[in-house]
């Protein structure tokens, strides 16, 4: 995991730290910019990134505010990336004015990236992760039926799976202290001196 996320976010933030010699610090200035973050809208948040200067001009243009994005340089890469931190407070204050789902037609129309931001209690009702079940349901033999998250990749030679429910506190203590080396009696002891416990 800690591999899997350094690449992740080292891809675009190995910045100065690429060069040997290091010519700076880590990080991407835009990504790190105060601002860049979720928009809210008038129901909820959407996740908006303008990036080119056609995008940065259509969001403007689209919001009635032609003359701010022209105040704030969006057609003009380096203008933009010198006032992004200003540039991203007008947007955070734009989406403000319409709905998510008003704003994602925007962007649909102008190729402009964009994604709803959806509640964690939302997620199982995504139609993405619908279609491909990423949300399980299986019986507990004490909880009953629940809810699980199935491995998010699918391997064709060794497929992951979730075999088992969540055990119980305890559960597997002695299967667990037999296969370290430890004798029956040496268990016994280690409950008897509350040590280990049962459910």
């Amino acid at each position: 995991m800690l591999e899997t996320m350094t690449a992740f976010v080292m891809a675009e933030h190995l910045g100065g730290l690429t060069f040997n010699p290091p010519q700076g610090p880590a990080g991407y200035d835009r990504v790190l910019a105060d601002g860049r973050r979720p928009a809210p809208t008038r129901d909820g948040y959407i996740g908006i990134l303008p990036y080119t200067s056609e995008h940065w001009i259509a969001f403007f243009e689209a919001a009635g505010k032609r003359e701010l994005g022209e105040r704030l340089g969006v057609a003009d890469r380096e203008r933009r990336n010198a006032n992004i931190a200003e540039i991203y407070s007008a947007l955070a204050e734009i989406t403000r004015e319409r709905t998510t789902a008003e704003w994602l037609a925007f962007c649909a129309e102008a190729d402009v990236p964009a994604t709803p931001i959806v509640a964690l209690g939302d997620l199982p009702d995504v139609p993405h992760l619908a279609a491909v079940g990423m949300f399980q349901t299986m019986q507990h033999p004490t909880e009953g039926p629940i809810t699980y998250v199935r491995p998010p990749t699918r391997f064709g030679r060794s497929p992951a799976s979730v075999r088992l429910p969540a055990p119980l506190l305890g559960q597997d203590t002695d299967a667990i202290l037999r296969e370290l080396g430890y004798a029956d009696p040496e268990i016994a002891a280690l409950e008897r001196n509350k040590i280990i416990v049962r459910t």
